[in-house]
This record gives structure tokens, C-alpha cells and sequence, in this order.
């Protein structure tokens, strides 16, 4: 069991052993020998997302770690210059320690020495440079919006347009954002029939080509809820239960207060092959979540589909293999 501030699992696939205490960049997640996700480790680029602190031991290239999972651990620095409290220190590309020029993420809350004294109860070995810090962490923002059908489209049709845009989070894709009759091209990548001026949808934009891809087709009145899961979601899990914290237009909740929630195909994700159908939505316990009330077309009835999830802190774990 590792110590209770190292409890985020990678593995390292950087090519070069992890010193103790460097920072490294999450370069995704891969399945270890017990089918659990765990973080890929790499060394930080110039175009990474997140960024966590290995822990008290060198981790060689293709080796297991355990990386920092609560404030006030230390981290490897570099630079001419003394670190200075609640300064911001970031990560830079090609090198395991934080710089005061780097992107930033960290911030100095103690022990901001230079070659001082290892560690309360480490060797003379782990004195390298460090400081003791905290993260900031920035969710990614996600491209979302909402529109009408501004043309017909059948199951085969590739694609159609909507209009009447509301964005809900991220860039509006609008050269006008004012403009109702502005249209945007969604792919029908659900191959669903909607009718002009009619079908509402839920669109997302793709990270890797940039188009926007039918999330899901709202139910008439746009009831919408807000809550937090009430245990891990994975990328494996059809469904969910969250706890109601708010809603739009009726409580749906059950005398737990709680309500069922389906986690959408991911049907955008490139590489995937179709005996490793995975879902769009990962996040922790108590992560903040939105959801509408759809009716999808196989069924007929209506039923609560995830819209956003915070994005998790540490790998999920589904409930049965807690």
C-alpha cells in the first residue's frame, strides 16, 4: 500500500527512468496486468494537459509508480533563482523538475530549499533540488452546444445543419454569435432521421478533426439536472446514479434522491475496435455531472443521459472491483 499522499498508480513509458520526485506528463491511460487504467507516464512536452509529481523513488522506463495525489509533496525544481513562497512554478519540455518559467500548475507552499537537508526520513540521496507543493488544477473545457435541425436529414444522411444555437460550454462556432439563422454542420454519427425546423440535438466537437458529432437529442421541455456521482464512473459503465442537486423544469429524483443516468456510446473516439466498446464519461465519486432527459429512438421512452462529468482526479474504479 503505498504512502496515503502517493496513491495516483502510472506506469512508465517515457523511456527513461522517472527520478524521485520529477514531475511527469499523463500521456493517457493503459490497462496494467489486473485490467485496472492506470496513468501512462512520459516525459512533459510543450503540449501537455496534466502533469502530476512522481514520489519518493526513481521509477525505471516500463516500471510501475505511484504519484502524488495530495497537496504538499515535494517536486524536483530547476533554476539560477531562489523559489520563493506561493510562487508558481510549471513544467517544461524535456525536463522532470518545475521552472519558474514553465506553464505553471504548482505553486511553492513550504520548503522552498535548494540542496538542504533530504526529506524527514529519507537518505542523503533524495536531497536534490526541491520544493513542497500544491496543484492548480484546470479542467479541460469541452465544446458543447445545443440547435435545432435547420435541414432533414435521413439515417443514411452523412451529415445535416442546425441553427438556433446555445452553446454550453466552450467556443461558440458562430462567425455571428448573435445569429439564430447561422448554421453549423453536425455528423449524423448516430444515424438517426430528424426533421427540419423540429429535432433538438446536443453536439460535441472532436479534439482530433474538429467537427461536431450528435451527443444526444433533447426531450421536448429541456429538463436538465445537475448532481455529483455517487460512486467512480468508467468508461466501461452503461449507467450511473447521481444525487440530485438541481434541475430545470421537475425534480426526477427517487426517494434516495438520486437518479439513474446512461453513459453515451463513444462512437467518436478514433482506434477503437468494436469488441472494446467503450463509453463517452469517467469521473470520481462526488464529481459535479449535468444530464437531460432524452428519448432515444430505439426505445421511445424517455430516459437521463450524462451531459458533462468533472473530470476525475485519480483513475476510476468501477464499483464491483472497489
Amino acid at each position: 500500500m503505498p504512502d496515503p499522499i502517493y496513491r495516483r498508480p502510472f506506469v512508465n513509458q517515457s523511456g527513461e527512468t522517472i527520478p524521485a520526485f520529477g514531475v511527469f506528463e499523463v500521456g493517457g491511460w493503459v490497462d496494467n496486468s489486473k485490467g485496472r487504467s492506470v496513468f501512462r507516464a512520459v516525459k512533459p512536452t510543450k503540449d501537455g494537459k496534466v502533469y502530476y509529481v512522481n514520489g519518493p523513488l526513481a521509477v525505471p522506463n516500463g516500471a510501475n509508480g505511484w504519484a502524488a495525489s495530495a497537496d504538499g509533496h515535494w517536486a524536483l525544481y530547476e533554476g539560477s533563482s531562489q523559489p520563493q513562497l506561493n510562487q508558481e512554478y510549471g513544467p517544461k519540455a524535456g525536463s522532470w523538475a518545475l521552472h519558474a518559467d514553465g506553464k505553471g500548475g504548482f505553486v511553492i507552499i513550504a520548503d522552498p530549499r535548494g540542496t538542504a537537508a533530504p526529506p524527514p526520513g529519507f537518505p542523503t540521496g533524495f536531497s536534490s533540488r526541491r520544493i513542497r507543493v500544491k496543484e492548480q488544477a484546470k479542467a479541460e473545457v469541452v465544446n458543447r452546444i445545443q440547435g435545432t435541425a435547420a435541414s432533414t436529414a435521413t439515417e443514411n444522411s452523412p451529415q445535416f445543419l442546425i441553427n438556433k444555437i446555445v452553446v454550453l460550454s466552450g467556443v461558440d462556432p458562430r462567425q455571428d454569435p448573435s445569429s439564430e439563422i447561422e448554421a453549423i454542420t453536425v455528423q449524423n454519427n448516430l444515424r438517426k432521421a430528424y426533421t427540419n425546423g423540429v429535432d433538438r440535438v446536443i453536439a460535441t466537437q472532436s479534439k482530433s478533426d474538429q467537427k461536431w458529432y450528435v451527443e444526444t437529442t433533447p426531450a421536448g421541455g429541456g429538463n436538465v439536472i445537475t448532481g455529483t456521482l455517487r460512486t467512480d464512473l468508467t468508461t466501461r459503465m452503461t449507467e450511473v446514479t447521481i444525487n440530485v442537486l438541481g434541475y430545470s423544469s421537475e425534480n426526477p429524483a427517487d426517494d434516495t434522491g438520486g437518479v439513474k443516468c446512461f453513459n453515451p456510446q463513444d462512437l467518436i473516439r478514433p482506434g477503437l475496435q468494436p469488441t472494446e466498446l467503450r463509453y463517452l464519461f469517467c469521473g470520481n465519486a462526488g464529481a459535479k455531472v449535468t444530464a437531460a432527459q432524452v428519448t432515444p429512438q430505439a426505445t421511445g421512452e424517455p430516459a437521463w443521459f450524462l451531459l458533462t462529468v468533472q473530470p476525475p482526479i485519480k483513475p476510476p474504479i468501477q464499483p464491483e472491483d472497489a
